[in-house]
């Protein structure tokens, strides 16, 4: 079966993007790979400083790079009453570009990135090294994917740079296997020369040559176990004052608008990560933390992915969590209760530090019981449908 395999890989804002560039490059020429790169460099939709005229200024030649950057929807009459000096453009070799599919010399590649973001600082950066090596094309994209390489992404946020760096890998596999497979051997080493990895997903994808009707009857496959997900998670969701109930959660903590009207302002939870580590790695959760979120995870047969989501907020210091089963065809989520109440699942304060372990014990409560019920169930409806 088409399968994409998409891989999370470490990245450190620390580390200059134009050293990320060369980084991922001579991955892929060790490997014996020249690989084809596809950019896009893009202005943001309102500002007074165009990065892209920047760059032109320093390269002229690039010019044929240039393209308008289509308004976001929803933000057509902002810009207009706005009125930015510079229409926002995008440098792109990407279709719809003047120049889609030529390429420019690596070293002028680097160059701009390491002008990022300092003296280009430009809103959105994606920049993708694509191989015959890591598969075939999919019709259908896998998240945000739909040709296989690795793509490097760096953009503006409120607070800092976000920086990601992910391989996506398209293989004919055996949905039933517990290996989680990159893709190719050449695939796999240049993926692993590239850094440490955060965590595979198998996701099911349909070739651009797939037949019509093999493809048809694929998405309708698809559809169906994604049907029978969503009724288990409706079940689940409407008896969640049941499943509550029986995860006897080990704290009787009061409800969020009491616990809200009654937190003072600024009082100091502390380091939040070690009571996570502490409740969720008995469970086999590893976990990580990124601009206000802890994701906890744990891999499954069968490509299945259990994720947990605690949100603690970059500014508002108040909890939200929720788990997530991801398959390759399908997604379940439930919100989790923080108190005994099955309602009171959101925005509840954080407190200090005891009130934050309490949180955290009743979350693991919690998702041990989904992990004993929940999770099977959907593993369940899924197979009986692919079955």
């Amino acid at each position: 079966m088409p399968t994409a395999f998409v891989t999370e890989i470490v990245t450190s804002r620390k580390e200059p993007l134009s050293a990320l560039v060369e980084r991922v490059h001579a991955a892929f020429l060790a490997a014996g790979e020249t690989p084809a790169i596809r950019f896009a460099f893009s202005d943001p939709q309102i500002g007074k400083v165009s990065s892209v005229e920047r760059v032109l200024k320093r390269h002229p030649e690039l010019a044929r790079f240039a393209t308008a950057a289509p308004a976001l929807p929803g933000t057509e009459s902002l810009i207009a009453a706005v009125k930015p000096a510079t229409p926002p453009r995008t440098l792109t070799n990407l279709p719809g570009s003047p120049a889609a599919g030529e390429e420019i010399p690596m070293e002028t590649l680097i160059a701009i990135a390491n002008g990022v973001p300092r003296s280009f600082p430009f809103h959105r950066v994606v920049i993708a090294f694509r191989s015959p090596a890591f598969g075939k094309d999919v019709s259908v994209r896998p998240g945000m994917f739909g040709t296989p390489g690795i793509f490097i992404g760096d953009s503006w946020w409120v607070s800092h740079r976000e920086r990601s760096l992910t391989a996506v890998a398209t293989i004919d596999d055996d949905p039933a296997t517990t290996k989680l497979a990159r893709g190719s051997d050449v695939a796999s080493s240049i993926i692993a020369a590239c850094g440490k990895l955060k965590k595979t997903q198998r996701v099911d994808a349909l070739y651009a040559d797939m037949d019509p009707a093999a493809a048809q009857e694929a998405v309708a496959g698809k559809t169906r176990v994604a049907t029978a997900v969503k009724a288990v998670q409706a079940d689940f969701k409407n008896r969640l004052a049941e499943v509550t109930a029986q995860a006897n959660l080990p704290h009787d903590l009061p409800p969020a608008t009491q616990a809200r009207s009654a937190t003072p302002l600024g009082v100091n939870t502390g380091p939040k990560k070690p009571a996570i580590v502490r409740a969720f790695a008995p469970l086999g959760y590893a976990v990580t933390y990124e601009s206000g979120t802890f994701t906890l995870s744990r891999q499954r047969p069968h490509g299945v992915n259990v994720e947990v989501s605690i949100d603690v907020g970059t500014w508002s210091r108040k909890l939200t969590a929720m788990q997530i089963v991801r398959g390759p065809s399908f997604s379940a989520v439930l919100s989790l209760p923080v108190t005994r109440n099955a309602q009171d699942f959101a925005a509840y304060p954080l407190g200090d530090a005891e009130r934050w372990q309490q949180l955290v014990e009743n979350l693991a409560a919690a998702v041990a019981e989904l992990d004993r019920t929940f999770v099977p169930d959907v593993e369940a409806a899924a197979a009986s449908v692919e079955g």
